[in-house]
């Protein structure tokens, strides 16, 4: 399960730190590699204090991925606190088995407010590209042993896996796969219009915390982990009872609520609670490289808002709103505990087909299954890296 969790954490980390790499002004780097510091002094003095925030923001999502997965945890039978909530879903212990994973997750807040510091220092755009190096002798050697291991038990041995259950499948006459298309579109439907509206949950928090900072700031920032803290399963059953208990309170109105469970509003408002954090984590950094005296000076010119929001804000949030779609989107199409919970009836998207297939022996509809998934992240991630670029691009020129 650490090994498993591990491999499918590192994109998070990895997604978060290259976009704090990227924000980190390569002047410092050559000045300080000019006066004779050594690679890893430059890591430590100049790069470090610079991903702080970064580092903070991925120690606590992994942490927080980590505390809530159900997913892996219950096909590897590890019986961790969100398994035992998962058995314990409709008895009174499941409510103190909740709060002792919330009173797990309350410590993480203080340690990313140490290790996140400052947001000054990230008040930095950088304007120039940043010289690149190749690697050579022990550092090249170290990068390709560690890539190799993270893409052979991340994306090769999930691939071989996923290929021979399918071949098996195709050579055994007797069996059948079930239905893709429309499974692959629920799939769609989900990530889009979740990872959209998280986005636009996230937003407004982002922005005043990145603006207004200080105590205000960190207050909204521990209320945004806070809810995300909620393991899945959780929140789950949570939306579940008030589904429940709102049908009973409300006969007249039982239209309206099975109109709202139907329309996957339930299943939506889900993802916004779990992963409210992910959104923020990925656009309040970017947030934080608008130039305050860019905006003053083009406010003093006469801009309007949406000027303004168009070509200062919206190209310095380019590679953060990248960034977050692309968390988003893998976190809503692998969650488990909301999606079979809160699921509207006659949809099945992929990590639903491809849990209830495992749990059938049906290694056939795993496999097809997963490499539908896996297809679709793959191709989403090309997608956003040039996006992402473009959106650099534009944010050197603004």
């Amino acid at each position: 399960s650490v090994l498993v969790l591990t491999v499918a954490c590192t994109p998070y980390v990895q997604v978060l730190v290259s976009a704090g790499l990227q924000r980190c002004p390569p002047s410092e780097e050559e000045a300080a590699r000019s006066l004779g510091a050594s690679t890893m002094r430059i890591v430590r003095t100049v790069t470090l204090p610079r991903l702080r925030p970064s580092l903070s923001f991925a120690l606590v999502l992994v942490s927080l991925y980590v505390v809530s997965d159900f997913g892996a945890v219950a096909i590897l039978d590890c019986e961790v606190l969100t398994w035992e909530l998962y058995q314990q879903r409709g008895s009174r212990d499941s409510v103190l088995i909740g709060f002792g994973l919330i009173a797990v997750v309350l410590p993480l807040l203080a340690v990313v407010r140490l290790i996140h510091g400052s947001a000054e220092l990230e008040r930095q755009v950088r304007h120039s590209e940043p010289q690149r190096r190749p690697l050579r002798g022990t550092s090249a050697i170290t990068t390709g042993l560690l890539m190799t291991t993270i893409i052979g038990l991340g994306v090769l041995l999930p691939l071989v896996s996923l290929g021979r259950w399918i071949w098996w499948g195709l050579r055994n006459p007797e069996i059948e796969f079930a239905p893709i298309l429309s499974s692959t579109g629920d799939t769609l439907l989900a990530t889009t219009v979740g990872a959209a509206l998280v986005i636009l949950l996230a937003f407004s928090p982002a922005w005043i915390a990145a603006r207004r900072g200080g105590r205000g700031g960190a207050w909204i920032e521990h209320a945004v982990y806070l809810t995300s803290s909620v393991p899945g399963i959780l929140i789950a059953v949570s939306m579940l009872q008030l589904t429940l208990g709102l049908r009973r309170q409300f006969p007249e109105s039982i239209a309206l609520w099975d109109g709202l469970e139907a329309g996957g509003i339930f299943l939506l408002l889900g993802y916004g609670m779990r992963f409210l954090s992910q959104a923020y984590a990925a656009l309040k950094p970017a947030m934080l490289q608008v130039e305050m005296s860019a905006e003053e000076s083009a406010r003093l010119l006469g801009a309007g808002p949406w000027r303004r929001f168009r070509t200062l804000h919206l190209p310095a949030l380019g590679p953060g709103l990248g960034a977050a779609y692309l968390l988003l989107f893998l976190s809503i199409a692998k969650e488990l505990p909301i999606t079979l919970t809160l699921l509207p009836l006659g949809h099945t998207p992929l990590s639903y087909r491809v849990f209830s297939s495992q749990d059938e022996a049906a290694l056939h509809n795993v496999g097809l299954s997963g490499m539908v998934l896996l297809s679709l992240a793959i191709g989403l991630q090309l997608i956003i890296t040039r996006w992402r670029a473009h959106a650099e691009r534009a944010h050197h020129r603004a």
